[in-house]
């Protein structure tokens, strides 16, 4: 049975122009919404004030149990959200960037809390911010530590933690988030050849 005309939706240079505005739209109003969600990481970092966590291990272990729970809670999010996405390989690489940068900020924040109370916390000061977020991508990237590393066991055990996370989100969380991002895609390729 022929399709009615209503129906038809005829492709002219017009329409696929429109569609192709309204993918960047949409691409460039994601891009923006990660951009921003880092942005907003960066300047709570850079306006956050030390808090002394070295004479305290109580607080030191509710800070570490919020980062590590705030990094889970991110990840759960994305998850589901890559499995609803229709772009989710763009969904998935912002979620990654989202939580690199909670995972080095966070950690980057307790670093320079740490060296600002205690200065044998680390055998190198950190002094900045900008030493802080440093020693985070260093340890992160597991190039080793050069002039800076722990200097005491609080700091140890920090730099531990961030290791922990560190190898979930390089070995764990990349693959799930990726996986996710490629399943989803597959199903919505199937569902645009059915369609």
């Amino acid at each position: 049975m022929p399709e009615s005309p209503e129906n038809l939706v005829e492709t002219t240079p017009a329409t696929a122009s429109s569609s192709t505005n309204s993918w960047l739209s949409t691409l460039t109003k994601r891009w923006l919404a990660g951009a921003t969600g880092i942005a907003i990481l960066f300047g709570l970092f850079a306006l956050a004030q030390p808090i002394n966590v070295s004479g305290s291990p109580l607080l030191l272990s509710i800070m570490c149990f919020f980062l590590f729970t705030s990094y889970w809670a991110i990840f759960t999010v994305a998850l589901v959200r890559l499995s609803r996405s229709s772009h989710p390989v763009v969904d998935g690489v912002i979620l990654l960037m989202l939580l690199f940068a909670l995972l080095l900020l966070g950690y980057a924040y307790l670093y320079y809390s740490l060296s600002f109370y205690d200065a044998e916390a680390f055998t190198t000061s950190i002094a900045s911010k900008i030493s802080a977020v440093y020693f985070s991508v260093t340890t992160l990237s597991t190039v080793g530590f050069g002039e800076i590393s722990p200097g005491n066991d609080t700091a140890r055990l920090v730099v531990m933690s961030q290791m922990i996370l560190d190898l979930t989100l390089l070995g764990l969380g990349v693959k799930l988030l990726s996986q996710a991002s490629r399943n989803r895609a597959q199903e919505l390729a199937h569902a645009s050849d059915s369609n």
